[in-house]
């Protein structure tokens, strides 16, 4: 229960918030993401980075599982289309929801309050590596019938893939920002994550499961369940223990992310599918999260 009331509470009232905001003013939620986006997720990024007390070890372990984790659940989720028979069509969408966690806009949060300032920005690391590989691979994985090579120029303009990379010089050199750069940027940073987590209550208003409910339920459960013992799995085969370890299970254990939906928007991979899956993925979430939460303390990785 304390879990409960100080982890998943905290982003269910958020979340909650933003899609009741979304629903009475009827406001287009375009501009706060981008300004979610474009400024407040590159500050938030480059902040705790360069403020991070991660060491080279550390990351090169992330790294190495965000990359083997990825084409683990690639597998899983490829092997869930061949044993379901379903339609190759339905690839695409069954990888975005079923490989990306959202450990962004909604992992984050849940790192902050179960573990702290050390594991949100050991959470923040991982993010920028898996934003990284959605910005291409995921890019692959909505446009599997065309259009690759102009989706690719996506990635050169997201601004929080070089806030990261410019957080990890600062970290690993030294140098320390004026107050007069580093105060501004602390509180901008600070507006990050509550604004991340009303845009995604504002986004998961308008979805609707229609009569999807078959391959949303499907690959909601391979997310929440497969997901985090998937993650155990290359948690164990690369050494990984300690806090990492924690945080790299729990972020593994999201729901599918936002992100998603728009790639699935912007290249015609059956959006509906995926933000219905993202919406699903979601919701239960709010109950796999407890005794995930629960288990990962016991075990103490």
């Amino acid at each position: 229960m304390a879990i409960f009331l100080t982890v998943v509470v905290p982003v269910m009232v958020i979340l909650t918030a933003g899609a009741l905001f979304a629903r009475v003013t009827q406001t287009d939620v375009g501009p706060i993401s981008k300004l979610s986006l474009y400024l407040l997720s590159p500050v938030l990024v480059f902040s705790y980075i360069a403020d991070s007390s991660l060491t080279r070890q550390e990351l090169g372990a992330a790294s190495g599982f965000v990359v083997l984790y990825m084409v683990a659940m690639t597998a899983v989720g490829a092997l869930v289309v061949v044993l379901l028979r379903w339609p190759r069509e339905l690839l695409g969408p069954a990888l975005l929801t079923t490989v990306f966690p959202n450990s962004g806009n909604y992992g984050l949060p849940v790192l902050l309050f179960a573990f702290g300032e050390a594991g949100f920005e050991r959470g923040v690391a991982v993010v920028v590596l898996q934003f990284v590989l959605m910005y291409s691979v995921g890019v692959y994985f909505a446009s599997m019938q065309g259009q690759f090579r102009r989706a690719l120029l996506n990635i050169a303009k997201q601004p929080t893939v070089y806030a990261g990379l410019a957080g990890y010089v600062f970290t690993f050199t030294g140098i320390e920002l004026p107050v007069a750069v580093a105060e501004p940027i602390r509180l901008v940073a600070a507006a990050g994550v509550p604004v991340l987590l009303l845009v995604l209550g504002m986004q998961l208003a308008d979805t609707r499961l229609e009569r999807i409910a078959g391959f949303v339920g499907v690959t909601s459960l391979v997310r929440l369940l497969l997901g985090p013992l998937v993650a155990l799995g290359v948690v164990a085969v690369m050494g990984i223990t300690g806090l990492l370890a924690d945080v790299l299970v729990v972020q593994a254990a999201m729901p599918p992310a936002i992100l998603m939906s728009l790639l699935a928007i912007e290249f015609d991979s059956r959006p509906d599918l995926v933000s219905g899956g993202i919406m699903l993925g979601t919701l239960l979430s709010f109950v796999t999260l407890v005794p995930l939460l629960a288990l990962v303390e016991r075990m103490q990785l």
